[in-house]
């Protein structure tokens, strides 16, 4: 919504934030959905725990993930977040930048909260985790695009900038 108060200079930073967030969430919910296994969505703390020794791959796609949405530098989640900060100061809302980087603050602790406990856990099982394909490659091209919007947004940027107005 920061964005989204900015008016039409914002929306191009609000619909690429919106479309880049998105996909780290279906990246984490995948991710999750093969954790949690078959308990129907339950997936506690320490079902995580070691998590990098058992799966690897799947660890470090979650912590892709996790650094994105926590808007660290080189990801997607950052150039979507300093959009939508910087439509926010422009527009005359510092306050609500401020606030925006304050819960920014806040999810990094939970976000790296779960990165420990997946690389610094013990890990209760060694057996690996099945991963099924089709939730592989949602994983995989999600971490793909976490990297390649982090380095080069612009066309992603401009087609939400040109396309997508409200």
């Amino acid at each position: 919504m920061m964005a989204f108060v900015a008016g039409r200079e914002g929306l191009g930073a609000m619909w690429f934030y919106l479309v880049t967030y998105a996909l780290s969430l279906l990246g984490a919910f995948a991710v999750a959905s093969v954790v949690s296994g078959s308990r129907s969505g339950r997936s506690p703390l320490s079902d995580w725990a070691g998590l990098s020794s058992r799966s690897p791959g799947l660890a470090w796609a979650m912590l892709l993930i996790l650094l994105s949405m926590g808007g660290i530098p080189f990801t997607k989640g950052f150039i979507s977040k300093i959009g939508v900060f910087t439509a926010a100061s422009d527009a005359g809302y510092p306050w609500l930048m401020v606030l925006a980087l304050f819960t920014t603050v806040v999810g990094l602790y939970v976000y790296f909260r779960l990165a420990a406990v997946m690389f610094m856990g013990e890990a209760t099982d060694d057996e690996p985790l099945t991963v099924p394909v089709a939730t592989g490659v949602v994983i995989g091209l999600v971490a793909i695009s976490t990297i390649v919007l982090g380095l080069d947004p612009w066309p992603l940027l401009e087609i939400a900038g040109e396309a997508l107005p409200l």
